[in-house]
């Protein structure tokens, strides 16, 4: 009995989106420049060099922020936290000393990036493409910079649904399915 046409090809598409899934980005033969390397391989597919972990350059660490997925627990724990580190440097916002309020400008630098990411993983899971999640990031500048009741509302109106919203079932377009708070970590940190 042999597979119908139109079943084979999805069938070998699932196959490449799995070991798609398998890839790790930040594993790059130091050899022949292969990026094809899964997380599991110990020598290149190509020039069978032996493959170690790679360096995390800055780079490596933003882009594991902004790819793969993170559930709605993971999201909630990780605005919670770092919502409370703003309430801790923000003092640091109002110091007339410069060095000071040249800290407070780098750790808000550093906050945005890391939410950016959260956000980014959380539109991932729910199967939406991550320059989706502007909406989001503006409405969260509104609620941080212009406190009124009716910016607060507003901001909670568009900032809910990307919270709760169900993430998607197993594997969608940026990986396999939506994973916690420690793991998110473990990823960025460069700790599968």
């Amino acid at each position: 009995m042999s597979i119908q046409p139109d079943r084979h090809s999805e069938l070998e598409n699932e196959i490449a989106r799995e070991r798609q899934s398998q890839r790790d980005p930040d594993r790059v033969c130091t050899k022949c420049g292969n990026s094809a390397i899964r997380r599991t391989d110990q020598f290149c597919s190509v020039c069978g060099e032996e493959v170690t972990g790679n360096a995390r350059t800055l780079w490596n660490l933003v882009s594991s922020m902004w790819s793969g997925r993170l559930n709605r627990r993971g999201t909630i724990v990780n605005n919670l936290i770092l919502y409370l580190a703003t309430l801790i440097y923000t003092p640091l916002s109002l110091a007339e000393s410069t060095p000071w309020f040249a800290i407070f400008w780098v750790l808000f630098g550093i906050t945005m990036v890391l939410q950016v990411g959260v956000m980014i993983s959380r539109v991932h899971d729910i199967g939406i493409p991550g320059w989706l999640m502007i909406p989001w990031l503006l409405a969260s500048f509104a609620l941080g910079w212009y406190g009124t009741a009716f910016v607060i509302a507003i901001s909670f109106v568009i900032m809910i649904p990307y919270v709760i919203w169900p993430g998607n079932e197993g594997v969608n377009s940026w990986g396999a399915p939506s994973i916690g708070f420690i793991r998110y970590w473990k990823r960025i940190l460069g700790q599968h």
